[in-house]
């Protein structure tokens, strides 16, 4: 049997120290990209609901104006058509960015059970 000296034992806690320290940081840095990539997700989150909530306000316009247009002037087909043709594009955008606020919130939730799966040993 060999001897175990003092320097032996306290190499072996040094090592030991020093690995627990870099998981440490590990650990640290991937938590930090986690919090980055949601403060990020978040921050895109709320400008596409801040863009959707624009765009169905101006379909909401777009839909008065065009009530104007034909109790005013029924006589005026190509200006309602024109009226008609950009409210179905504005709605189609809508539906657009209500699809990527969908995706976005899949996107979040697959990216968080990814991370949280990584904690664990």
């Amino acid at each position: 049997m060999s001897n175990i000296t003092k320097a032996d034992i306290s190499q072996v806690m040094k090592n030991e120290l020093s690995q627990f320290q870099n998981e440490l940081r590990s650990i640290r840095d991937a938590v930090q990209r986690v919090d980055q990539r949601t403060n990020d997700l978040d921050e895109t989150q709320r400008e596409i609901k801040d863009l959707y909530s624009h765009l169905r306000q101006v379909v909401s316009q777009l839909e008065a104006i065009m009530h104007q247009v034909r109790a005013g002037d029924a006589n005026s087909g190509t200006r309602t058509q024109n009226l008609h043709d950009t409210k179905l594009r504005v709605q189609n955008i809508e539906k657009g960015i209500a699809q990527i606020v969908q995706y976005l919130q899949a996107s979040h939730k697959a990216q968080q059970a990814n991370d949280d799966a990584g904690y664990h040993k």
